[in-house]
């Protein structure tokens, strides 16, 4: 059983913070020796469409008592984005960060192009190592030329929106960005909305934020975050901290409370999950969790399942079916009301006694690294890895099931296998809750539900 938050009313946390992966100085322990120095009780690294420094902040948070929460900033060409507690090796949003990225980087050849003589392009990719070349590594390197007093100096003057050189550069859309946070299952956040445009006014943004599912505001007052909480979303503290003397920003001077903190993260299972692997996992596996590892298949129990024949479909009309994963065993009633609140009737449940076989089978996978996935349920779930449930419904509608997908998602969590790629790389403990099947594969996959039982 997953632990409960402790987050109590003294806590706090700083959830907008980033690291030398993106424009910020520092690496992800000096931030979590900082985030210990000022008492926090959880820390995210935000860093700009990446997400490499979750895996260092996470073990060195974990061992320093702290809650790592996965985030990353999102820049749209109508608003920045937070997104917090995701599945960070999702493939869909990491080839969306990709993208992302791509983008920005042609932004900032552009600038470089135009900026001509004013920067050495080698000393300034020295700079920002390990991370990109970005605007802010850009001011940092002006500055210490002595071309201006202080970064803040670069982008009034020159890089920000009404400066000399300012290049609007492409970027996602706002919705976009939202849909890619939402569908690896985390929870969208709106960031410095004071610099956000909005000609319908500060109540009507809000609100049209909630409608399009965004959890909060990151506020700078109290009367946005009232109006925040009028429409519906969290205010939530951050400091956009990117290092001493980097920006204005101090460490840690915007935070969130406990409250808003359980609230905003109370149904994901990223932190429960952490504190369980704290608590149960030796370093070693403690370290591995949360990052790729080379692994090397060292038990052969499972092998027979590489001969097994694909099943053949069944000769009756497949039934969409939902199957839960021992995780989410028990909460089966929360997969059922949103199967009804999309327009399903679910109409039969059934234990699975053999989960890793029949996820074995549904997945189609043949080679030996990826029985590991059945083995890495163990440190989570001992025993109970085998067991799972299959939801049948019915459809008397046609449904969206991706819809449906992101639905069971944000009520259970992250719903995916443990990600093996192919070779010899696995990502490990990413548990699974739910699989909903593809229309294209449904057929396949109930008569290999049928041929199980």
């Amino acid at each position: 059983m997953l632990t409960t938050l402790p987050y109590g009313p003294a806590d706090r946390a700083d959830l907008h913070v980033h690291s030398h992966w993106s424009d910020g100085a520092l690496s992800p322990v000096e931030l979590v020796d900082l985030a210990v120095a000022h008492g926090l009780r959880t820390l995210a690294v935000t860093d700009h469409a990446e997400v490499r420094a979750f895996p260092e902040l996470a073990f060195a948070a974990l061992e320093r008592g702290l809650l790592p929460l996965p985030g990353v900033e999102l820049n749209s060409a109508d608003g920045d984005f937070l997104g917090y507690c995701f599945d960070p090796l999702d493939p869909d949003l990491l080839a969306f960060l990709e993208l992302v990225r791509e983008q920005r980087a042609e932004r900032i050849g552009l600038l470089l192009r135009r900026l001509g003589t004013l920067v050495d392009p080698g000393a300034l990719a020295a700079e920002a190592a390990p991370g990109p070349i970005s605007r802010t590594a850009i001011a940092r390197h002006l500055v210490a030329r002595g071309s201006f007093p202080s970064t803040d100096a670069v982008f009034r003057e020159l890089l920000g929106r009404c400066g000399s050189h300012y290049e609007p550069g492409t970027a996602p859309s706002a919705d976009a960005c939202i849909a890619a946070i939402r569908a690896a299952g985390g929870i969208a956040v709106e960031a410095h909305p004071q610099f956000t445009p909005r000609p319908q006014g500060l109540d009507a943004h809000f609100r049209d934020l909630a409608e399009r599912g965004v959890a909060g505001i990151e506020a700078a007052d109290e009367s946005t975050a009232s109006a925040a909480r009028a429409a519906g979303l969290l205010a939530v503290g951050g400091s956009n901290f990117h290092g001493v003397g980097v920006t204005a920003a101090r460490f840690a001077e915007r935070v969130v409370d406990g409250p808003t903190l359980r609230t905003l993260v109370g149904a994901s299972s990223w932190p429960k999950r952490s504190l369980w692997r704290a608590a149960n996992l030796s370093r070693a596996e403690l370290r591995a969790s949360f990052a790729p590892e080379r692994v090397e298949l060292r038990s052969a129990r499972l092998s027979h399942l590489l001969d097994r024949p694909p099943a053949r479909p069944a000769a009756a009309a497949p039934r969409p079916f939902v199957l839960v994963g021992p995780s989410a065993v028990g909460r089966e009633s929360i997969v059922e009301r949103e199967l009804v609140r999309a327009g399903a009737r679910p109409t039969q449940r059934s234990a699975v006694a053999s989960y890793p076989e029949l996820a074995w089978d549904l997945y189609g996978m043949r080679s030996p690294t990826d029985l590991l996935r059945f083995e890495l349920d163990r440190h989570l779930f001992g025993p109970a890895a085998r067991r799972g449930t299959v939801i049948h419904f019915a459809e008397p509608r046609p449904l969206d099931l991706r819809a449906l997908k992101i639905a069971i998602r944000r009520a259970l969590g992250p719903l995916r296998f443990h990600h093996v790629r192919r070779g010899d790389h696995a990502d490990t403990c990413i548990t699974t809750h739910v699989h909903l099947p593809d229309r294209e594969r449904l057929a396949h996959e109930c008569g290999i539900l049928a041929a199980a039982r």
